[in-house]
């Protein structure tokens, strides 16, 4: 029953790369606030290719067709009224369905550190009454989840960093919801209940290489490095009434049993800056059942969109580099070129004005010791205000 929907949101600023060398993803990569749509893909049948473990792929899903299927993942900042999830980075909301059309949503709190991110708990900041009339006939009947805190055992893992090929990652956690029943017809008024959730969370990296992908209006992204991630997810979930196990007829009647369990398989494809994925694909027996793509925060191809821009004619290299990036600039009219390096949370480590050290046309940037190795991005501006930038890979 505990088939968390998420609807989250992040903002990704990642810019193109080519895949050479296998990714790697740590926690200095991301960002802590933005907003992301992911839109569902219609044309499924079509996009064959992305559940097989590869390496150093090529992934065009930019001829995706999308439905008008669509959802938000937010991400929001905590307050004190978010006790005792108050040391968490951020919020997003998500909805538990029960049955039918019969869900209770919540807040669900996320932490990230050097080591790993993690879901912590959730939160129903407010009781929710579900009407339950159409399994009982009775319009009077309900379900009442009741403002609770709902803490984890153990921080549910999404990304273990360095999260890089061959990575993998197990976590298990438990939690308790609390709700009460009401069936008026069996004088069952009010009647305090419990369900016990256990959850085991197993994460591998089973690919690496890049993406293109295609936003709602048409236009299509750069390449993105993305990680392949496998998640194989189950979820064990037990019933009480008044502290006891619930009946067994009254399950049914909800189309529940006693210690149910549900498997869920997915490959998805993360990229620096963000825990959520690019692309989700959630499959059975090797059979993809959907795809959701996100479709707003990625990196446009400026090319596709306006291709009088001199400065992307430039060419940056080695990428990846160690000490010294090599640029060329193949147009002689372009002058004045100033430079930033800056990490994806937009901190400037390095800028300055590019001056030739090789030949006409030909120069370099020294990177000093005092920058670790990591993803970083370079931006390039001229004399007449033209800009672009690339991410960089530095090597130690």
């Amino acid at each position: 029953m505990k088939n968390i929907y998420f609807s989250m949101l992040v903002t990704l600023i990642y810019l193109q790369i080519q895949a050479q060398t296998p990714i790697t993803i740590t926690y200095t990569n991301y960002l802590l606030k933005g907003n992301d749509t992911m839109s569902k893909v219609s044309n499924i049948a079509e996009l064959t290719d992305l559940i097989a473990a590869k390496t150093d792929a090529k992934w065009d899903l930019s001829n995706s067709s999308y439905s008008n299927q669509y959802y938000v993942r937010h991400r929001d900042g905590v307050t004190i009224d978010d006790s005792p999830f108050s040391d968490s980075d951020f919020y997003d909301f998500g909805s538990y369905k029960i049955s039918g059309n019969l869900k209770y949503n919540v807040k669900v709190y996320f932490k990230g550190s050097e080591e790993d991110f993690t879901i912590l708990g959730e939160k129903i900041p407010v009781s929710q009454a579900i009407g339950i009339g159409s399994i009982t006939y009775n319009p009077n009947d309900s379900l009442v989840f009741l403002a609770q805190n709902i803490k984890y055992t153990s921080p549910l893992k999404i990304l273990e960093f360095p999260a890089s090929t061959d990575s993998s990652w197990l976590t298990e956690s438990e939690s308790n919801t609390n709700f009460t029943i009401s069936i008026t017809p069996y004088g069952i008024i009010n009647v305090p209940c419990r369900i016990n959730s256990y959850r085991k969370y197993l994460n591998t990296v089973v690919g690496w290489g890049s993406m293109l992908l295609k936003t709602t209006n048409g236009q299509t992204s750069n390449w993105i490095p993305v990680l392949q991630v496998r998640q194989n997810n189950t979820s064990r979930d037990s019933f009480f009434m008044n502290g006891n196990p619930a009946p067994p007829t009254l399950l049914q009647a909800f189309g529940l049993k006693q210690g149910q369990i549900i498997t869920q398989n997915k490959t998805e494809f993360f990229t620096f800056g963000n825990h959520i994925p690019v692309v989700t694909v959630e499959h059975k027996d090797g059979i993809t059942e959907f795809i959701d793509i996100r479709t707003t925060n990625i990196p446009i191809n400026t090319s596709t969109i306006n291709n009088l821009n001199p400065l992307n004619q430039i060419n940056i290299f080695p990428n990846p580099a160690s000490k010294i990036l090599n640029i060329v600039v193949s147009d002689n009219a372009i002058t004045g070129i100033s430079y930033t390096l800056s990490e994806i949370s937009g901190k400037i480590l390095l800028q300055g004005e590019l001056k030739s050290e090789v030949n006409k046309g030909g120069y370099i940037i020294k990177i000093p010791d005092t920058i670790i190795p990591g993803y970083y991005f370079l931006s390039l501006k001229d004399n007449n205000n033209n800009k672009i930038s690339r991410i960089v890979n530095l090597l130690p």
